[in-house]
């Protein structure tokens, strides 16, 4: 539910982009604490470590934003890049796991591939807009799959009497 809000608010961050760096660095630094704090809940230890790991580059990247201060090109190659890698850590995560809900995890790591390369083969023409909405969509698309899987997993829960 919380990646569902930094989405919103990232969709806002696509309209005001006087700021945009320092927001979405922001942003991305609050997506991947919030993915070390969630990555504690999950039951299996393999899928925990992928978890982990798929937060470092949304760190990275909100670190590179909040410091540097990057142009355009440089919050969009390193919004790219963040987003592939995380996607690609994901599907490791989906693969290792013994989940039942898979689909929406891989949904979720395909996405992410999918925009990072939406993101970097439309580089300079579609400018600081497309920064914020492509990091908005992540986000929901990360949170609502979330929001899925646990939905999912209250249905088939036993009810303990």
């Amino acid at each position: 539910m919380e990646m569902i809000l930094l989405g919103a608010l990232a969709l806002f961050n696509a309209i005001a982009t006087p700021i945009s760096s320092l927001i979405c660095g922001w942003l991305l630094i609050g997506a991947g604490i919030l993915q070390l704090v969630n990555s504690g809940r999950n039951s299996t230890v393999a899928f925990t470590k992928w978890h982990l790991l798929s937060a470092l580059p949304d760190l990275l990247a909100g670190l590179y934003f909040t410091i540097c201060r990057p142009g355009v090109g440089g919050m969009i190659v390193g919004l790219a890049i963040a987003l592939a890698v995380g996607g690609v850590l994901r599907f490791f995560a989906v693969f290792e796991a013994n989940e039942r809900h898979k689909r929406w995890r891989a949904f979720e790591a395909f996405s992410a591939i999918v925009i990072s390369l939406l993101l970097y083969t439309s580089l300079p023409p579609n400018g600081m807009w497309f920064i914020g909405f492509a990091l908005a969509l992540s986000l929901m698309i990360r949170g609502w799959s979330s929001v899925m899987v646990n939905a999912a997993m209250r249905v088939e829960a036993p009810l303990a009497i």
